[in-house]
């Protein structure tokens, strides 16, 4: 993505700039000082860093889920004990939830 932006932009100044404008542009560094400590932080970019951020996504997530959403989740798990049990006794009260749970697969 960053290539196509700097293709784009590339373009825009070659057909807008005066050729002087073009040649200092062309002629411009960008100066980059390296360092290899990474701040202090030995590891953080080596993987660490995404796990410690996926262990919050995850536990933010489920927090989410089970503590904001639990009665909503309660629910979703009492329908679908519910669907095991009718499905798995033969009442023919049940047929409209067999006939439901065949069109859902």
């Amino acid at each position: 993505a960053l290539q196509l932006v700097l293709s784009i932009d590339e373009m825009l100044i070659q057909s807008l700039a005066l050729r002087t404008a073009t040649k200092s542009i062309s002629a411009t560094k960008i100066l980059h000082e390296k360092n290899d400590d990474n701040c202090g932080i030995k590891y953080w970019y080596d993987g660490v860093g995404a796990l410690i951020y996926l262990i919050g996504i995850c536990f933010f997530t489920f927090l989410g889920l089970e503590v904001y959403y639990s009665s909503l989740m309660f629910f979703r798990r009492s329908c679908r004990s519910y669907a095991a049990f009718a499905l798995s006794t033969s009442s023919p009260t049940l047929n409209a939830t067999k006939l439901f749970a065949e069109f859902l697969t």
